[in-house]
């Protein structure tokens, strides 16, 4: 009730600027939208995006986007400090009441970024509810291969990172790749994410890398530290001198970025370059992964105590298992596996082959999934973008990807 009151008097304050914001449309056109800045995604890619559009034209001329941030911890100052600059960025206290208010009306939700219907559960009967979306990460125009990221370093920051990679023993001429999990440590989170995995299971993969003249650096912050005799290896994130800049400027100067799947990896989308993504299982959301820059994934699996084997993945899509986001959600026969080392190996050295060596037959591979794919879009509904499952895991575990 006291939540009820106090928004109820925000908008009573705000009634002016609510009804100038509707008077004015449609000689201009005013959307207000959330800056999610505890989120290196939405601060990366999704505002990358946004500003592309911007600059192709894509939005029009008479659209103007006010943009609000939450409360809480900012997932990089950099980014952060820098989108400010590019963005028309107003208090959330002013802007949040008015966004929740044009939900409200059918006739006002025009001047918000997209709103979608969503189902939800109440007292056994299914409702469906009005939901905001304040982010895209669907790049329908191309516009990331199309233009350059719009985050420039300055004169000054070059030299850092220039210097920063030296001391690590990394110089210009000397190729590298980034490499980091998601773990429940950056955000201090209670549950697990089915998107969290191990870094360790990594480790023969970059060492093959290594092998054949890489360096490697260990991205994102996490409890655990890597306890590395391979002078090769830079445990960046763990690092005692790192900067919020350098999390980019690093990422701009890899060879390509191997990830699990979590907003690190945008890193590697914004700065232009190709990334591996491990440990994925959240199918529904594969529309949201820019295939331009992200060539291969590789999935987990799905064990099933009742069928005594692995479930395969036309099931997991039709039953919905791939949008359950939390392991303490899944059904207690099931359990799921993350990449193992072999696994991983074996999709680092594809990803070897397809951007240094180039002598991957890309388009044949995607022939061979196309039919997976299919499946998958017409149970959720998404494009694949182009992606393509490691051809390694693919074939040893063809039976899993079969319909039949």
């Amino acid at each position: 009730m006291i939540l009820k009151l106090i928004f109820i008097s925000q908008i009573i304050i705000y009634s002016p600027l609510i009804i100038l914001i509707i008077i004015l449309y449609p000689i201009i056109e005013i959307k207000i939208v959330k800056l999610k800045n505890n989120e290196l995604g939405s601060l990366s890619t999704s505002t990358e995006l946004y500003l592309l559009k911007k600059k192709r034209k894509i939005y029009k001329k008479n659209q103007i986007f006010l943009w609000f941030t939450e409360r809480g911890a900012i997932a990089n100052s950099f980014i952060f400090e820098y989108r400010k600059k590019q963005l028309w960025l107003l208090p959330g206290f002013i802007l949040y009441p008015i966004q929740r208010f044009f939900l409200m009306f059918k006739s006002t939700r025009r001047h918000l970024f997209q709103v979608i219907n969503f189902k939800k559960k109440i007292n056994n009967k299914i409702i469906t509810k009005k939901k905001i979306i304040d982010e895209s990460y669907i790049d329908n125009y191309n516009l990331l291969t199309q233009f350059p990221s719009t985050i420039k370093f300055t004169s000054q920051q070059k030299e850092i990172g220039k210097n920063f990679l030296a001391s690590v023993g990394i110089d210009e001429n000397k190729k590298f790749v980034c490499f980091g999990v998601r773990t429940k440590f950056f955000k201090k989170e209670t549950f697990n994410s089915v998107r969290n995995s191990s870094i360790t299971n990594q480790l023969p993969g970059i060492n093959y890398l290594i092998k054949n003249g890489y360096k490697a650096v260990r991205m994102g912050k996490d409890e655990k530290k890597l306890d590395l005799k391979n002078f090769n290896i830079f445990d960046y994130g763990n690092c005692e001198n790192n900067q919020d800049f350098l999390d980019f400027y690093i990422s701009s100067k890899c060879e390509f970025f191997i990830s699990g799947d979590t907003g690190l990896n945008e890193l590697a989308t914004v700065m232009r370059k190709p990334k591996l993504i491990l440990d994925f299982i959240n199918f529904h959301n594969v529309e949201n992964i820019n295939h331009n820059f992200c060539p291969l994934i590789l999935p987990k699996k799905i064990y099933s105590t009742k069928k005594k084997g692995f479930l395969k993945y036309s099931d997991i899509i039709k039953n919905g298992i791939d949008k359950i986001d939390i392991i303490e959600n899944y059904p207690d026969d099931l359990k799921l596996i993350d990449n193992d080392q072999e696994e991983i190996l074996n999709a680092i050295h594809e990803m070897r082959m397809l951007i240094e060596l180039k002598n991957f037959d890309l388009d044949n591979f995607k022939k061979q999934q196309k039919k997976f794919w299919d499946l998958n879009k017409n149970y959720n509904s998404v494009e694949n973008n182009n992606l393509l499952i490691s051809p390694s895991f693919f074939d040893k575990y063809n039976y899993l990807f079969t319909d039949d």
